[in-house]
């Protein structure tokens, strides 16, 4: 057995001086030049990484998509801080009716207090429902922001040829050569201006 593991030692040592002694035989007759650009091709892997929040920030599609949300956001807020003042200021009068005995009757005093108890539970339901259609709305837009990109990224990657594209929150240390995030901000914004220009204007 002894004999077996020797030999297998052997054999391996000679295969690495033989790749050692073939590696700088090729690379004599090369130039310095030649030879740093073979490194630099050999130590360089078919992968890349893109920075998120950059490119976000950068794609015109994201940036038109989250004004358009944001500006429904805040109309649909304001209705609620429209109708919530209203609310406010019919039960400040309901209060001061009450202090000067202003109802004629208690029956109907009553009955006030009960409106605006109504009104009060149907605003809360109203908002409660609106923050949960805007928080829908907000998760079917990132959806479809994510989709258009991978989309993108897969006709992007159709000349590049990256085995894997990373995001760049989840890396730790990278060279700059590895990170395409302007790259493919501008070939997204290519993709988005030549769609938006095709499109027939509104009349």
């Amino acid at each position: 057995m002894k004999n077996i593991y020797y030999i297998i030692q052997g054999v391996f040592a000679i295969a690495i001086v033989a790749l050692f002694i073939l590696y700088f035989s090729d690379k004599k007759g090369m130039s310095f030049d030649a030879r740093k650009n073979a490194d630099s091709i050999c130590l360089k892997l078919p992968i890349a990484y893109v920075n998120v929040d950059s490119l976000l920030r950068g794609y015109n599609y994201s940036q038109d998509m989250n004004e358009v949300f944001l500006r429904k956001a805040e109309n649909t807020r304001a209705n609620l801080n429209q109708k919530a003042n209203s609310f406010q200021s019919e039960y400040v009068t309901f209060q001061k009716l009450v202090q000067n005995n202003g109802f004629l009757t208690q029956e109907r005093m009553e009955q006030e207090a009960n409106r605006l108890q109504s009104k009060q539970q149907k605003l809360q339901e109203e908002s409660e429902r609106v923050q949960v259609e805007l928080a829908r709305e907000q998760q079917k837009m990132n959806e479809q922001l994510r989709d258009t990109i991978i989309s993108h990224l897969k006709e992007f990657n159709e000349a590049k040829k990256y085995q894997v594209i990373f995001t760049g929150e989840t890396i730790l240390y990278g060279e700059d050569y590895y990170n395409i995030t302007a790259e493919v901000i501008e070939f997204l914004n290519e993709k988005y201006t030549s769609v938006s220009t095709s499109k027939p204007a509104k009349k």
